[in-house]
């Protein structure tokens, strides 16, 4: 499960955690996010996150 940080404020989106205000489930992909979610934050679209670094080595 990866973690995205939003470019436009602190959020992260914890795939294993989801998204309950907006009622996305956890275990979700972003991927598997609908396209009109945003930043439950500040309002950014999903185009503005990118995978945070979360020091685990994949293979």
């Amino acid at each position: 499960m990866l973690i995205w940080r939003c470019g436009g404020c602190p959020y992260r989106y914890v795939e294993r955690v989801g998204d309950s205000e907006n009622h996305i489930p956890p275990g979700t992909p972003f991927g598997q996010i609908p396209p009109g979610w945003r930043c439950p934050r500040c309002g950014s679209k999903k185009e503005y996150f990118t995978i945070e670094d979360d020091g685990i080595l994949r293979f």
